[in-house]
């Protein structure tokens, strides 16, 4: 099944005649169900991409075992100079029969809607954020009296009881143009609204959090707040399914390149393969990480000093996952064993005695 926005691709191959089908179909369940048929027996593969799941719900009740199959593998077994719809959906086919489809991990329902959720919230603040960057600009292109630039605070967003008020510092500004004042008023307002829906999606979170025994557990590591805990732990989906910490930092794409020919070998930049949102967690921790752990911060210190200050990020960033990966497996909180412990090539991470 080659999956498409408006419509879907499918290929149907009969084992014992050799028979081939194919037909464009359109994202309902009476199409899907008119092209199978009555084929309890049948197996289907579906390349993962953004909409997998919805074919993947439309299917999952009309044939014996659906597979996901992992795109970038797919490609590197069968790319094609001539790519059709018709093609790929007949290549998928045939490596279905032969046994060599790639998979890829197959997330349940409920795993899906936690993502969305997270990923949701993860949006709303990624638009705020934009929306301040946007006043953050107009207010610096404005000629201001050396009074009212002497008050400006630090963070233009804070309210009160954070010790400055910068809300009402920019509400107080006197605007050159009339134009201009509409604008930051309509970006004010624009903030104002994205905070409130920001406040109802932590709502969401917290109900995902008192429900997950995982995302508890890693909220317990330095630098991983409820939110990451919830994204991290949903994104993992099961450490059960990774048979090392290794394996866990090559699927966060936190690993070293390897480039090796005529007995050299060379490292690189990390991958960047994998999951982008485990990956952009776990970098996000790191410096919250460093001032709540003395352990932690010893370590980044010592790796700035001798690598450059996103490399000691990155190196840190595998470290955590190693360390969460052992939290999940033993299931048991974490603590600090090592305080004075500057090693960065020591992974020394303590687990408490379960309750």
């Amino acid at each position: 099944m080659d999956c498409h926005k408006q419509y879907d691709h499918a290929t149907i191959i009969n084992t014992e005649t050799g028979e081939i089908r194919n037909k464009r179909l359109a994202h309902t369940t009476e199409e899907f169900r008119e092209f199978i048929g009555d084929k309890a027996d049948t197996r289907m593969v579906i390349e993962s991409c953004w909409n997998w799941s919805r074919t993947y719900e439309l299917t999952k009740d009309l044939v014996e075992e659906v597979i996901l199959a992992h795109p970038l593998k797919v490609k590197a077994i069968a790319s094609a100079k001539i790519k059709t719809d018709a093609i790929d959906s007949r290549t998928l086919a045939q490596l279905l029969m032969a046994n060599l489809i790639p998979e890829a991990h197959l997330r349940k329902a409920d795993n899906r809607i936690k993502q969305r959720t997270i990923r949701h919230r993860a949006f709303l603040v990624a638009m705020r954020t934009r929306v301040k960057n946007r006043i953050n600009d107009m207010v610096s292109s404005q000629l201001l009296p050396a009074e009212t630039l002497a008050a400006r605070p630090k963070n233009l967003f804070a309210k009160r009881g954070k010790g400055e008020n910068g809300v009402e510092w920019l509400k107080s500004l006197e605007w050159s143009r009339a134009e201009d004042s509409r604008m930051f008023e309509s970006n004010m307002r624009i903030v104002e609204h994205l905070s409130h829906e920001i406040s109802t999606s932590n709502e969401m979170v917290k109900d995902i959090y008192e429900k997950d025994k995982d995302a508890r557990l890693l909220s317990t590591i330095p630098g991983i707040g409820r939110t990451l805990a919830v994204l991290i732990s949903t994104e993992i989906d099961g450490i059960d399914r990774f048979g090392s910490p290794s394996r866990l930092c090559s699927y966060a794409g936190l690993v070293p390149s390897t480039h090796s020919s005529g007995g050299k070998t060379y490292h690189g930049k990390i991958t960047l393969e994998g999951n982008k949102w485990l990956r952009w967690a776990l970098m996000e921790a790191v410096v919250p990480a460093s001032y709540a752990d003395a352990e932690i911060r010893g370590k980044l210190n010592a790796l700035r000093k001798i690598k450059n200050a996103n490399v000691a990020k990155t190196i840190m960033a595998r470290w955590l996952l190693k360390v969460l990966y052992h939290v999940l497996k033993e299931g048991r909180p974490y603590i600090a064993a090592h305080p004075a412990d500057t090693n960065p090539g020591r992974l020394s991470i303590a687990l408490a005695n379960s309750q």
